[in-house]
């Protein structure tokens, strides 16, 4: 008659087999062999079962979330990434098409809305996104640029504006 066994031998990565008798009482320490012997007729060859429990200790629950944290802040509140635009392809651009209304990253046109981090904050476009969406789109005063700039040149704009965006 064989015994159904659970085995506990702890496999890295937080992974532990749990040994307990069909009874679910734990066996002897020693491992597989000792846990076998002591209930009696079953081999290690002839193990039928073993469950697999995946163990969280509190210490892994805490670093996780101390990352997740870290995490989260960093993309929250740090500063925006320069997306995959050319900033000098997109300073020339803005030359030829910006710099009409946004020279020196004034706002001829809406004074207090400058191209100045500042003001690109106060306003909800610090990020690439943002100015993206409304090169491409206008808003306002602003003409819509989609017609005349390809999807590239108007991220390399983009790109070029939140780099200048703590210079200007």
């Amino acid at each position: 008659m064989l015994k159904i066994l659970r085995a506990e031998v702890t496999v890295g990565a937080g992974f532990k087999l749990t040994p307990t008798t069909e009874n679910g009482s734990y066996p002897p320490a020693g491992g597989i062999k000792k846990a076998a012997t002591a209930i009696g007729s079953v081999r290690t060859d002839l193990l039928l079962r073993v469950h697999i429990e995946l163990r969280r200790t509190p210490l892994r629950k805490l670093v996780s979330v101390v990352l997740l944290t870290i995490a989260v802040f960093t993309f929250a509140l740090g500063r925006p990434a320069l997306a995959e635009g050319d900033v000098a392809n997109g300073a020339k651009i803005f030359s030829a098409n910006c710099t009409v209304c946004h020279a020196g990253g004034r706002n001829l046109i809406m004074a207090p809305k400058t191209l100045k981090k500042d003001a690109l904050e106060k306003y909800g476009m610090y990020s690439l996104e943002a100015i993206t969406t409304q090169v491409t789109k206008g808003k306002g005063a602003m003409p819509a640029f989609a017609g005349r700039l390809k999807a590239q040149q108007i991220d390399d704009v983009a790109s070029y504006v939140l780099s200048q965006a703590e210079k200007w």
